[in-house]
């Protein structure tokens, strides 16, 4: 049984690959429903939602989604969230399983976004 939100949230996830210019190209999207989201509080995110660089006006957002058991969602990807903004899957999207019970609550996948 998977963990569940008592407020879940639909996000579409997109996978894509680099086409023959070098661009990054949509090779196809999903609707993933059962999904909740937090704050990122790791050593490079300073404990905070936003880490703004003072060399630049470049402001980088850091959260993690998580979803449900075995989702398709690939280093590569991205993820539209409900209020249509566009986050990068960052690093490897882990799907957890209980060494004990083999319980598996779901998938934690850090998403990144940069803005300015």
């Amino acid at each position: 049984m998977a963990m569940e939100f008592p407020f879940p949230l639909t996000v579409t996830v997109h996978h894509r690959v680099i086409n023959e210019t070098g661009d990054w190209s949509v090779t196809s999207s999903y609707e993933l429903p059962g999904c909740a989201i937090s704050i990122s509080v790791g050593r490079t995110s300073r404990r905070s939602f936003e880490y703004e660089s003072f060399e630049s006006d470049v402001t980088r957002a850091d959260i993690v989604l998580y979803a449900p058991p075995a989702s398709d969602i690939r280093g590569d990807d991205t993820v539209t969230l409900p209020d249509a903004t566009v986050w990068s899957v960052w690093g490897y999207a882990a799907d957890y399983a209980s060494p004990f019970t083999n319980w598996r609550p779901g998938m934690q996948v850090r998403l990144r976004r940069y803005t300015g």
